[in-house]
Parts: C-alpha cells; sequence; structure tokens
C-alpha cells in the first residue's frame, strides 16, 4: 500500500524494532521525538498524543500487536500509524473534536474579520457622505480620499495602508470611483461602499491565512529539526538555557533555524543574550517558561512572513531595475527598425526589422528570448507574430504596442525564470546542509580549505551531494586536481574571508547548476538538431524507394504498397525511432488513417516535403518524449540512490563493489525500500532475487565494465529500470483499453450487420467482418478454423453478445 510506504519512509531507523508492548508504552511516554514524528505523520495535535494517560495507551499498543507476539514489530508499528489517522475511534474522537474547534474558531475569526470591516465601512461612508447623505458622488469620493482622518478610517476598513490611497493619480481614483459604482449610477450607495471596502478586506484575510499556512508549512520540518538539535534534555520543549546554548553553540540548529526563517546564519550568530531573551519571551506564548513545539513552529512561521515581505520587496526592486532594462532595449530595437522615423512599423519593415541581426539582438536583450529564435522565424511565423503584436488590428504596430509585447514577454520570462530558480534553490538548500554537515570536521558551521579538499577526497557522500546539486557526475568532481579545488573554493568564498559559510555553499552550488542547467539546454538543442538530419535522411532514403509512378507523390493506394515492403518500412522505422511492429502490423484502416494524418494539405496526395515533415516530426516527438521521460526518471531517482548508496556502503570507496552489493539487497531493509521507491518495483520483486540474480543487475549497472557501480551508473541504471517499469505498465493499460475500444466496435458492427430484429451473426457477415478489420491477420485456413469451433444454433447464427466473449 502506498502510504504505508509514505509512514514507512518517515520512521527509518526503527526497522529493527521489537519491543514488549509494555516497553513501547514507555518509549513512547518518554520519546518526545517519536511522538512529535507520530504527531506530524498522523495529523493530531503532539498535545493530544502526549495527554494520553499510560493505561489507554497500553490498550491502543496491544491491539497494535496483531499477531500476538507480545510485542511490536516495525510492521505492527506502521500497520498501527495508518490506523492512527483512519481506524481508532478514540483517537479519532479526540482528534474530531480538536478538528471541529479548529474549525469553529476559524469561522468566528473570520466571522469577526467581516463584522469588523462592516462597522468600519459603515463609520467610512458616514463621515465622507456628510449631512446623512445616502449617496457619494464623485466630488464627495475624491474628497474622502483627500483627507487623513478619512483615509486612516478606510485603511482600517480594507487593512490596506494610508500610502496606497495616498499615491492614488487622478485617473486611478476615477477607476477606482467606476469599480465600487456597480450599477453605473454616476453615484455610490452605502451597500456599494460597505461590499467594495469589505471585499478589500476580506481578499486581504483570505490571503494572510494562505501565506500563514504555506509559511507554516514551509517551517514546520525545519523547525523539527532544530528542536532535535536544541533540546539537551529531551522533553519536547526548549527551556530558556537550552534555547541560548542553541544559538550560541550548535551550528546545524543555527542551519535548521535559518532555513525555516529564510534568516542568514551568519546574522543569527550575531544575536546577543538579551536579543535571544526577547525572542524566547515572544516565542513563549503561554508564557509556561518553555516553548513547545506548536509555539516554535508558529513563531518560527510569523519570522518567516515578516522575512519574506522585506525580501518580496527587495525583489520587486530587482524586477523593477529589469524591466527598466527591457524598456531601454526595447527602445532601442524600435528606433533601429523604424528607418523612416514615422513612429510606427507596417509588415514589411517589421520583417525587415526581425532579420536584421542587430535589431534582434536589441529585441533578443529586451525579452530575454535567445536572438537564434527570432532570426529562424520563417516568413509565415513572421506575419502571425506582427498580428499578435498589433492589439489594435490597424495594419501596424505603434511604438506602445511594440513596448507592450516586449515587456509583456519579458515580463512572463522573468517570474518562469525567477519560479525555476526558486525551485532549484529548494531542493539544493538541503543538499548543501547535508554536504556541509559531511565536511564540517570541526562542527563550525563553515568549511575552511583544509575541510573542504579533505571532504572532496576523502568523502564520497559529500562529493554525492555536491554532484546532484550541481547536476554534475560525481566522476568529473572526483578527478578534480588541488589547483582546480583551490579555484573552485575561492568561487565559492565570495566575502574572501577564507571560508565558506552555509549561504555561500548553497548559492554557489545553485549558480553552479543554473549554469549546468544552460549547458545543458544547449547540448539538447544540438542532440534534437543531430536526431533531425539523421531522420531526414532516413526519411529520404524510404521515399526514394516508393513506386511513385508519374506524379512523383504517393497516392493512398502507392502509400499502402510502400507500407508493405519490408525494406522501406525498416527504412520508416529507422527515421522515426519507432519499433518495425508499429507500422508493419498496422490494418488497412490504421494506414488510411496514417495517410490522411499525412496528407498536410488534403490533396489526395503525400508530397516529398509531406514525407518527410512528418516522419522528422515523429522522430523529434519520439526524442523529446523519451528525454522528458528520461529526465523524470533521474529526478524521481536521484535523491533514493543516494541515500541508498549510502546505506550500502561500508567503507570510504566511492562506489559499489559486487560483495557490497549483493549484501545491501540481502541484509538491509532500508536500502531496498530506497531502491524499490526509485525504480517503481514491488520490494517483494527485490527480496525475490537470488545471488545470481543480484550478480546479473549488478553487471547490467556496470556499464564501463570496471568491475564496481559508480553513483552515476547507479541512478541511469535505476532510471532505466524506472523507464522500463512505467513502459509496461503504460502498455498494458493501452492494451486493455484498445482491447475494450475494440470489443465495443466490433460488436457495435456486428449488430449492425445482424439482421433486421436479431442480434446475431452469420458465418458469411463474420467472415466479411473479420476481412474488414484486419485482412493481413485472418487469412482464409484462420477463418475456416475459427467458424469451424464457433457454436452455431440451428439457422447458422450466433448470438453478438457470445461471440464478443469469445473473441476479447
Amino acid at each position: 500500500m502506498a502510504e504505508t510506504k509514505i509512514i514507512a519512509e518517515n520512521f527509518e531507523g526503527l526497522e529493527g524494532m521489537n519491543l514488549p508492548v509494555a516497553q513501547f508504552v514507555q518509549a513512547f511516554m518518554t520519546n518526545p521525538y517519536l511522538v512529535r514524528k507520530v504527531a506530524l505523520v498522523t495529523g493530531f495535535e503532539e498535545q493530544i498524543l502526549r495527554s494520553i494517560p499510560a493505561e489507554e495507551l497500553l490498550e491502543v499498543f496491544v491491539q497494535w500487536d496483531t499477531d500476538s507476539t507480545g510485542k511490536i514489530s516495525f510492521d505492527n508499528f506502521i500497520q498501527g500509524v495508518y490506523q492512527m489517522r483512519y481506524r481508532i475511534k478514540a483517537l479519532q474522537a479526540q482528534a474530531g473534536r480538536f478538528a471541529k474547534s479548529s474549525a469553529l474558531a476559524a469561522r468566528d475569526e473570520e466571522q469577526y474579520v467581516l463584522a469588523d470591516s462592516v462597522k468600519r465601512a459603515k463609520d467610512a461612508f458616514d463621515k465622507a457622505g456628510k449631512k446623512g447623505k445616502d449617496q457619494l458622488s464623485l466630488e464627495d469620493f475624491i474628497e474622502a480620499l483627500s483627507d487623513m482622518d478619512q483615509l486612516q478610517r478606510i485603511s482600517a476598513a480594507t487593512e490596506l495602508p494610508v500610502t496606497f490611497f495616498e499615491s492614488l493619480s487622478a485617473v486611478s481614483l476615477l477607476d477606482l470611483f467606476k469599480q465600487v459604482d456597480l450599477d453605473s449610477s454616476g453615484t455610490i450607495s452605502l451597500e456599494e461602499w460597505v461590499e467594495a471596502l469589505v471585499q478589500i478586506r476580506m481578499s486581504s484575510y483570505y490571503e494572510r491565512k494562505t501565506e500563514e499556512q504555506e509559511a507554516m508549512d514551509a517551517v514546520r520540518e525545519h523547525a523539527e529539526a532544530a528542536l532535535n538539535e536544541g533540546d539537551a534534555d529531551w522533553n519536547g520543549e526548549f527551556d530558556f538555557m537550552e534555547f541560548v546554548t542553541a544559538f550560541k553553540t550548535n551550528s546545524r540548529f543555527l542551519r535548521k533555524v535559518s532555513l525555516a526563517t529564510s534568516i542568514p546564519v551568519q546574522e543569527l550568530r550575531t544575536l546577543q543574550t538579551e536579543s535571544l531573551e526577547d525572542l524566547f519571551l515572544s516565542l513563549d506564548t503561554d508564557l509556561s517558561g518553555t516553548i513547545s513545539f506548536a509555539e516554535f513552529v508558529k513563531g518560527l512561521a510569523e519570522i518567516r512572513l515578516i522575512r519574506m515581505e522585506s525580501v518580496g520587496d527587495h525583489a520587486d526592486s530587482i524586477e523593477a531595475s529589469v524591466m527598466n532594462s527591457a524598456v531601454m532595449a526595447a527602445t532601442e530595437a524600435f528606433e533601429e527598425a523604424d528607418l523612416s522615423v514615422l513612429g510606427e512599423l507596417d509588415l514589411h519593415t517589421f520583417v525587415q526589422a526581425l532579420t536584421d541581426p542587430v535589431v534582434a539582438t536589441k529585441v533578443s536583450q529586451a525579452t530575454s528570448v535567445p536572438v537564434e529564435w527570432f532570426l529562424s522565424l520563417t516568413a509565415e511565423q513572421l506575419v502571425d507574430l506582427f498580428q499578435d503584436i498589433d492589439a489594435d488590428s490597424n495594419g501596424s504596430i505603434s511604438f506602445a504596442e511594440w513596448i507592450s509585447a516586449l515587456l509583456r514577454v519579458r515580463k512572463a520570462n522573468y517570474e518562469e525564470d525567477k519560479a525555476a530558480r526558486q525551485e532549484e534553490a529548494k531542493a539544493i538548500q538541503k543538499l548543501a546542509e547535508e554536504a556541509l554537515e559531511e565536511g564540517d570536521l570541526d562542527l563550525s558551521g563553515e568549511l575552511d580549505f583544509r575541510e573542504f579538499i579533505a571532504a572532496f577526497r576523502r568523502n564520497p557522500r559529500f562529493v554525492r551531494k555536491v554532484a546532484v546539486a550541481t547536476d554534475t557526475c560525481v566522476e568529473d568532481l572526483e578527478s578534480l586536481d588541488i589547483e582546480d579545488l583551490e579555484e573552485f573554493f575561492t568561487e565559492l568564498d565570495t566575502d574572501g574571508s577564507g571560508t565558506i559559510s552555509f549561504e555561500e555553499f548553497a548559492n554557489g552550488l545553485l549558480e553552479i547548476r543554473l549554469r549546468r542547467n544552460a549547458y545543458s539546454q544547449e547540448e539538447v538543442e544540438a542532440e534534437n538538431q543531430a536526431i533531425i538530419d539523421v531522420a531526414y535522411l532516413d526519411a529520404l532514403d524510404a521515399f526514394s524507394q516508393a513506386d511513385l509512378g508519374v506524379t512523383g507523390e504517393l497516392d493512398l493506394d502507392a502509400f499502402y504498397k510502400a507500407l508493405q515492403d519490408p525494406g522501406i518500412l525498416e527504412k520508416v522505422a529507422w527515421a522515426t525511432n519507432l519499433p518495425l511492429e508499429s507500422f508493419a502490423n498496422l490494418t488497412r484502416k490504421g494506414i488510411e488513417e496514417l495517410f490522411v494524418g499525412m496528407d498536410f494539405d488534403s490533396s489526395g496526395t503525400i508530397s516529398f516535403n509531406e514525407w518527410v515533415a512528418a516522419l522528422v516530426k515523429t522522430r523529434q516527438d519520439v526524442f523529446l518524449q523519451e528525454k522528458l521521460q528520461q529526465e523524470r526518471a533521474m529526478g524521481a531517482v536521484v535523491e533514493d540512490a543516494m541515500a541508498a548508496m549510502d546505506e550500502a556502503q561500508e567503507d570510504s570507496s566511492a562506489e559499489l563493489h559486487l560483495e557490497g552489493f549483493i549484501r545491501a539487497f540481502q541484509t538491509k531493509p532500508s536500502f531496498l525500500r530506497k531502491v524499490s521507491h526509485a525504480t517503481g518495483l514491488a520490494i517483494e520483486e527485490f527480496k525475490r532475487l537470488q545471488e545470481s540474480d543480484l550478480k546479473e543487475l549488478f553487471s547490467a549497472l556496470d556499464m564501463d565494465f570496471s568491475g564496481t557501480v559508480s553513483f552515476t551508473e547507479f541512478v541511469q541504471g535505476l532510471a532505466a529500470i524506472r523507464v522500463a517499469h512505467e513502459n509496461e505498465l503504460q502498455e498494458a493499460q493501452h492494451q486493455a483499453e484498445a482491447s475494450q475500444q475494440s470489443a465495443r466496435f466490433v460488436k457495435d458492427v456486428m449488430v449492425n450487420s445482424a439482421p433486421e430484429g436479431k442480434d446475431s451473426i452469420t458465418a458469411e457477415d463474420l467472415i466479411e467482418l473479420l476481412r474488414f478489420l484486419d485482412s493481413k491477420r485472418w487469412t482464409a485456413p484462420k477463418l475456416e478454423k475459427l467458424v469451424d469451433g464457433l457454436p452455431w444454433d440451428r439457422d447458422g447464427n450466433l448470438p453478438l453478445g457470445h461471440l464478443v466473449e469469445l473473441l476479447y
């Protein structure tokens, strides 16, 4: 079951557990880490689990001992945790009451915000209307938004800052008035005013609640790890001394808090005892003198929101700078293109401009789209682009239309790049932290040059994590000499301090990964072009062998004949990189559908250009699909592969030897779980492998025949297994769907072929039907054998339902 697998992964390290029930109760009551983890996995509040008396826990855990051994095994435990989520009625009732009270509290808060907003909005309207007016004119509206006292009331009603309203221009005020005046009467009623202000307030409220929940989700995992680091007495809470000590002496704790709050480690290090005392008091919301896990998560989430707001302001300024640069480049491009100085571009001038490398380069700078893309556009594509930019369809592109279109593209690319960078950064932060912990021998929270060199030379775990973070081969990193490593260290040490901090390490690895991604994209494009070139030659070769007659094109009969020729079929398969069977097994109807699809101009014949374009496009689609599937598989596999290698390796070697490989499969459940999760195959399939099977698997993974399996080989091998498994599942699904579709089609045809008022078919009609469906498969001997074996009735008929069951 997928869910129990996920639960098991959350409790790695407990695989060998087999405790007497009473001892397990004691462990549960005294181990806050275990309770906290169970709370996170099940969704129950930690306080509820910690408040359950020992007697009730004993009753529950006795039920978990399903095999009546008197002990709780790992499998018992996982099944029990699974049942906690759905089946144990006592805990369900407690969790249900809590969830209900939480939901009620949330609704109460929402209703309070709504009521408060309505009250404040009415108050602002009364003050704006003066003398009891029940409608506000535009003059009243502008006057209200020009008075500081009124602005403060409106700000309180909407929770938008006063500065927002102060910054509105006359045009913006007019637009706002029109938006609030819902019935377009020229005046604003109390209802319209209140609805507008309340809508603004509630939108802000819901947005803030969403941000709070996202912050809580982002913080929780890091907060748990930080509490585990700093909770010296393991009571599940921080007292003040533990809190201060963790900040002053524990680099791992600081990194976890940094990841949770987005505050750099270096900034956290500068906090003095007085500041830490203030922070402790702000987190201890119940004034108990300790900080619980719930308080810690909530407090860090609030800090994260404040920090992200300031970071967002900085990001906005960066974006504004980027867009300003784009405006300048777009302006220069327009000036270069507008040779006649008319202030507009007609189609001819537009085409001339975008085929000019100088103009195309400036357009590329403005939009962040590669210049090659513009220079490669066909005449037809340039016309389409012109029409897209010509917003008012007047046959020319004005300066405003030009700037608007280019900035729109730049904005979209900027947002896409930013989202990709954030996603990459999130993944790399975890890897950078793990790698830093591997290499930080003196636990200082930083890497000095000696530690850096030692990590690359003697710690394969460190190298693997850096390789995965930067999307680099382990072998490439292992081959770096001292001079290369010194240069690498200097590149990461951006402040020149002689040490690499966590932020420098994570940011440096991210920059390398982004450069590698850009280079990889170039490689893919080059590979794609090479594929197109080869496919073109194969398609040309196949077309030249077809019987063209006098027209030089293939009509349907010639096309059908060509696809019966084994030599041509083989070349078509080569050109498209599809299995030969996918063409050889086509029925007459399938060939007709393929013909229609390739006859782009619907002329009734397939020209050389149509033939080549269809085959090359198919080859491209197959290549891109294979590449995408491979990339997804590699991405899905790499983290599990890294953890599995860590489990399997028994020395400082960076590779797997045969003996260790076999031993890992036979004796290490955690290794098996990682391999199973990576490949998508059930763990039982790997457990069934004999030693001879494992030797064969090892040989298959050892692609360079070195006698060892490197990390790169391990990842690629697991990804290949995953892809093969996915393809098998997909093929099985396609076959099942095809069988069902064929059965429905055959039954429909049979019903239409049967004598009126009957649901049966004669032998003659059946023979005609099967020949129509697949004449190559249903030869005369096969048809004769089939007809002789069917249970015909006295009149020579066969019920259609019975026939469909026999055939499918």
